[in-house]
C-alpha cells in the first residue's frame, strides 16, 4: 500500500515538473518567435544607448580633469561650435568633399546637445552618404531622427529625400507611403519640409 502512495506522489512530482517545462518551453518558443526586424532594433537601439552612454563617461571624465586644473574659476559653458561645423560642412558639400563633410558631421554630434543642430547633422550625414544608393545605414539614420527627433523639420525632409529616392528607383509603392505619412505628420510644416537646400 505504502509503494502505491510514493508511486503516486513520483508521477504527481513528474507530472509537475513536466508542466513546468511545457511551460518554460512555450515562453522560450514565444520569444523565439519574436519578429526579427524588432530585435535587430532592438539591437540597434541597445549599441545606440551603449554609445552615449560612453560618451557621457568620457565627458564627465574629462570635466573632472578639467575641474581640477580651475580651481578657484568659475566653471563656463563650453562654447558650442555646432553653427561653425554646420557652415563648414555645407561648403565642403559644395566642394565634393564628403568624407572631410563626415568628418566636421562627427565632430559636431560630439561637441553639442542642441536637438535642431543633432538632427541637421543626421539628415546632412544622410544626404552624404546615400545619394546613389538606399543602404541600411541609410535607413538607420531616417530611424534615428525619426525616433530621436520626431518633430524636426530635419526628420520630415530625410522622409522626403527617401521618398524621392524610392520615385527615381520606381519604386511607387514605398513612394506613395512615405508622402502619405509626410502630409500627415508634417501637413502644417509642408512647404518647409519639401523647401530644396
Amino acid at each position: 500500500m505504502k509503494s502505491n502512495v510514493h508511486y503516486v506522489i513520483i508521477i504527481l512530482v513528474i507530472f509537475v515538473l513536466q508542466i513546468g517545462f511545457y511551460s518554460s518551453f512555450r515562453s522560450y518558443e514565444e520569444a523565439a518567435k519574436m519578429n526579427p526586424n524588432i530585435v535587430k532594433k532592438l539591437k540597434m537601439q541597445n549599441e545606440k544607448l551603449q554609445l552615449e552612454l560612453s560618451i557621457y563617461r568620457s565627458k564627465s571624465k574629462n570635466t573632472a580633469d578639467r575641474s581640477i586644473a580651475s580651481v578657484g574659476q568659475p566653471a563656463k559653458e563650453p562654447i558650442d561650435m555646432s553653427d561653425f561645423y554646420l557652415k563648414r560642412v555645407e561648403q565642403l558639400m559644395k566642394q565634393k568633399k564628403n568624407e572631410l563633410a563626415l568628418q566636421y558631421l562627427s565632430k559636431l554630434k560630439e561637441n553639442t546637445l542642441q536637438s535642431e543642430q543633432l538632427a541637421k547633422a543626421t539628415f546632412f550625414k544622410l544626404q552624404l552618404q546615400c545619394s546613389n544608393l538606399m543602404m541600411e545605414k541609410c535607413l538607420s539614420d531616417v530611424d534615428e531622427l525619426i525616433t530621436q527627433y520626431p518633430d524636426s523639420i530635419w526628420t520630415g525632409r530625410s522622409l522626403v529625400y527617401l521618398s524621392e529616392y524610392y520615385k527615381k528607383n520606381q519604386q511607387l509603392p514605398e513612394f506613395q507611403s512615405l508622402n502619405q505619412i509626410i502630409t500627415t505628420y508634417f501637413g502644417q510644416n509642408l512647404d518647409a519640409v519639401k523647401q530644396k537646400l
